[in-house]
């Protein structure tokens, strides 16, 4: 989380509007001027699935979510996919069952 904490300092460095921060097994984090994170909704596991949260949170930014949804969603994503074996898509019912 220190990391974190020191790349919030991009955020107004280069005039971005917030940036997003992978955090290993704890989800991703929503990074602005003051700091919003948000914990795996899902299943704890030793594993991650980097590449399930951040095109999670490319489609629900393209669908015009807020960037606090679209992390929370990423999130819980993450956590459906955790729970299975090999490369499998995350179903609609799956993510609504479980969305916060």
């Amino acid at each position: 989380m220190r990391a974190c904490l020191r790349c919030r300092s991009h955020v107004p460095a280069f005039d971005l509007a917030f940036l997003i921060a992978t955090l290993s097994e704890k989800g991703i984090a929503l990074l602005r001027q003051e700091i919003a994170s948000w914990l795996d909704h899902g299943r704890q596991s030793g594993r991650f699935r980097p590449e399930t949260r951040s095109s999670q949170f490319s489609r629900c930014a393209c669908m015009r979510f807020n960037p606090e949804a679209s992390v929370q969603l990423a999130n819980v994503a993450a956590g459906i996919v955790v729970g299975k074996v090999g490369t499998v898509p995350v179903e609609k019912h799956e993510l609504l069952a479980r969305c916060p």
